[in-house]
Formats: C-alpha cells, sequence, structure tokens
C-alpha cells in the first residue's frame, strides 16, 4: 500500500480536526491532531502544504480551519498564508461582515509578534 501524499494527509487531518471538535465541542483534544501535522509539515515541500491549506480554506468540509490554521500561522509564520487571511479580512471589511472580519482577524493575531523567549501571548507574565 503506497504512502499517502501530505496533501491527502493534510485534508484528511483537517477535515478529521474538524469532527474532533464537533463531537466533544472541545479544542483541547483536538490539539493532539494539530501538533502531530505540524511535525508531519516541518518535513513537507511547502507548495504541497500551501495547495492542502488553501483547499482546506475554501471547503465545506473543513469545520473549525480557522483554529487550524491560527495554530500553523503561529507555528510556521507562513507570509502566503498571512497574506490570504490578511486579503480574506479586507473583503470582509469591504462588505461590512462583522462575522467573516472576527473570524479573520483571529487567525491574523497568530501572527503577532511575541515578546522574545515566549513561545505564546499566554506565556507572559503580567507584573503586579
Amino acid at each position: 500500500m503506497p504512502d499517502q501524499s501530505i496533501q491527502a494527509v493534510l485534508k484528511d487531518g483537517l477535515i478529521n480536526h474538524g469532527r474532533i471538535i464537533e463531537t466533544t465541542l472541545s479544542t483541547l483534544e483536538a490539539d493532539p491532531l494539530l501538533a502531530e501535522l505540524a511535525t508531519l509539515i516541518e518535513d513537507a515541500d511547502e507548495a504541497d502544504v500551501r495547495e492542502a491549506v488553501l483547499w482546506a480554506l475554501n471547503s465545506p468540509e473543513c469545520a473549525y480551519v480557522g483554529q487550524a490554521l491560527q495554530y500553523f500561522g503561529h507555528a510556521f509564520r507562513w507570509e502566503w498564508l498571512r497574506t490570504e487571511i490578511q486579503q480574506r479580512f479586507d473583503e470582509a471589511t469591504s462588505r461590512d461582515d462583522l462575522r467573516a472580519m472576527r473570524c479573520w482577524e483571529q487567525i491574523l493575531e497568530a501572527f503577532e509578534e511575541v515578546a522574545p523567549g515566549c513561545r505564546s501571548l499566554g506565556e507572559l507574565e503580567v507584573p503586579e
């Protein structure tokens, strides 16, 4: 049995990510799958990854894809993904589509800079 292409694995993984959230109502339950997919992405051809991600953005099969892309955006900081999401945000803004604007805005937040030594905004300590 031949190995599946990285595109097929990512597409299946993103579909399953949405299904996990739909059935468990928990993003924490889906995080291990995203971590596994991120490990596969690290060694994959970026063009293959890009094609799978863009497919997921446009596919009705991928529920909760925004959360997955937020995860990948933070982990990989792909400029092509930031540009794609920014374009979609701008289109939603021109239509005054507040729901879509917030969805795209949340993904864009993953590309914001964090303090040196911190992997996420959640690790920042607030001085008393």
